[in-house]
């Protein structure tokens, strides 16, 4: 899969194809959120819907799921800090709405104060246009270090399911 990566210590940010072991080991709380994706999009392709449609339906439900089964003190075990689902952010400041704000599905600050990653559901097969993982990924940076100084490593994973 392709996936937006740091690149030269953090200071610039590149894309690259990674193996699934790859991503589990700087993200590993992908097949957590790959398995809400597919009980998501299992649920609401019951309803024939538009491909549009389907996918608005699946990212709501998926912002449900995540949100009732309160999975923020799970991961706090396994060193995740702070987990946001569909966190609007222009800047670095959340609920900011105004032109050209970034909607990230999902952003996990990890505990060693370094690692952010940025999780991105996709519904149908075109891949993330190559600004928009750029984007979130300065977006999701500027973020982190508003909260607490010091993330360089912000990571930008795709999440099939066709």
């Amino acid at each position: 899969m392709r996936i937006g990566v740091p690149a030269d210590g953090g200071t610039t940010t590149t894309t690259r194809e990674a193996t699934r072991e790859e991503v589990l080991q700087v993200c590993p709380n992908f097949a957590r959120y790959e398995g809400y994706l597919i009980d998501a999009d299992a649920k609401v392709g019951q309803l024939d819907l538009s491909p549009q449609i389907h996918g608005q339906v699946v990212h709501k439900e998926l912002e449900t799921l995540i949100k009732m089964n309160d999975i923020q003190s799970r991961l706090e075990e396994q060193g995740v800090r702070e987990m946001q689902p569909e966190i609007a952010i222009l800047r670095g400041k959340e609920k900011t709405y105004d032109r050209s704000y970034s909607k990230l599905d999902v952003l996990e600050l990890h505990d060693d104060h370094l690692t952010v990653c940025i999780y991105d559901f996709k519904t149908g097969r075109t891949p993330p246009r190559l600004e928009t993982i750029y984007r979130h990924i300065r977006e999701g940076g500027l973020y982190a270090n508003a909260q607490i100084e010091g993330y360089k490593y912000v990571y930008f994973i795709p999440i099939f399911v066709h």
